[in-house]
């Protein structure tokens, strides 16, 4: 336990603002962790108006230490950030009809903790409590969080202290390729079965003979052409957003985030038939969307050349870690190299019971091939057995 008389001793100053950019040292924070919690991905989620957001940041003797963000949005419109649909709430439940505070950021599906390197553990989770104590007098969960910063929001909400809480929850699943070797040729080299390395290079010949190519483009001059096919997708998946509706959201993108967008555009002569979306960040690439204009597409492997072999070819070039493919669409990512991590939310709600947690797994593994669906169901026993005995 960190000795509170030093604490107090330290020059200490407590930012709550608006703006993540008015938190000095905040993406120096969030430079290894995800996107979704750098400040240009976080202001540019407040450009849809639907939520109070206040970012709050520890600052010790001159260096910011630990940040954290908080949203009240009670008219939320999507439902993976609807505390009482992600964590299947019953019916009642305070929490479900009263709302729920999100911390950690609500858009991307994925999150991350904010504490300056070097912190040790116990204190991070001493300084976390501190900012989630002075933002919230009510129930909140922090979503979309990989096992390990569960284990310093889990830590921090514990000295919160509570009746009930706090309690962890299985939210999702999302997908990632950690890039081996100098080439897509390691990749290929390094993919499971010999199934998957003869698939990936079919894809990569039928895309070569199809006479499409991918071309890397500008969001700034391209927007109005991608805005259409992105709600094509969108319509495709059961999702109303119109062509406009998704042309003003990429317009947004390029005012707040066109500096960071790294776009690669299928082209069928001199015309955009698919595209796909990503933003580079902290050594990592993140596949953000894609869109395609179906009736023209030859079904060269589009999907596959967008996704994941352009982005991949991308990271080789560039020198970056790992390729973040997000949720959804498990199956397709698997088989071209990715590997499955759960997603979880932490909560000053009590957490899943046993039945719940098993059933959340048997949804998550229904799509996956059978090597991550047991990798995937390992990581999950190992975490819960760690924080069970971290709390017993």
């Amino acid at each position: 336990m960190h000795d509170q008389r030093i604490l107090s001793a330290v020059p200490r100053r407590l930012f709550d603002t608006s703006t993540p950019h008015e938190v000095p040292g905040w993406d120096e924070l969030a430079r290894n962790r995800s996107f979704y919690v750098a400040a240009d991905w976080l202001r540019f989620a407040d450009t849809d108006r639907m939520a109070h957001s206040r970012y709050l940041g520890l600052r010790l003797a001159g260096r910011l230490v630990v940040a954290v963000s908080s949203h009240w949005a009670p008219e939320e419109v999507d439902a993976g950030y609807i505390a009482a649909r992600a964590l299947e709430l019953p019916a009642g439940t305070p929490a479900a009809d009263d709302g729920v505070l999100t911390l950690g950021g609500r858009r991307g599906f994925l999150s991350g903790v904010l504490v300056a390197p070097g912190v040790e553990q116990a204190a991070a989770a001493e300084h976390l409590a501190e900012l989630i104590r002075h933002t919230t007098g009510t129930t909140w969960w922090w979503p979309y969080l990989v096992s390990a910063d569960v284990d310093i929001v889990l830590a921090a909400a514990r000295r919160l202290g509570g009746d009930v809480g706090p309690g962890v929850h299985l939210v999702g699943a999302d997908c990632v390729i950690d890039v081996v070797g100098g080439s897509i040729d390691d990749h290929v080299a390094a993919l499971a079965t010999r199934q998957r390395r003869t698939n990936f290079r079919r894809e990569q010949r039928r895309f070569a003979e199809s006479g499409l190519t991918v071309r890397q483009v500008g969001l700034s001059e391209f927007w109005p052409q991608l805005g259409p096919l992105l709600a094509a997708v969108q319509q495709k998946y059961g999702h109303p957003q119109s062509a406009e509706e998704m042309t003003a959201r990429l317009r947004r993108q390029v005012q707040y985030l066109g500096s960071r967008a790294v776009v690669f555009a299928c082209f069928d002569g001199g015309v955009i038939v698919g595209f796909a979306l990503a933003y580079e960040w902290g050594g990592e690439l993140v596949l953000r969307a894609v869109g395609f204009d179906y009736e023209r597409l030859p079904g060269a492997d589009e999907y596959a050349q967008l996704a994941v072999h352009a982005p991949l070819r991308y990271c080789y070039e560039h020198g970056l870690r790992r390729l973040q493919l997000g949720t959804a669409s498990y199956a397709a990512k698997y088989r071209r190299g990715a590997r499955p991590r759960p997603l979880w939310a932490v909560t000053s709600m009590p957490g899943s019971d046993a039945g719940t947690l098993g059933r959340r797994v048997r949804r998550f593994t229904a799509s996956m091939p059978g090597h991550e669906s047991e990798s995937f169901a390992t990581q999950v026993e190992q975490s819960v057995r760690r924080w069970t005995e971290s709390g017993s």
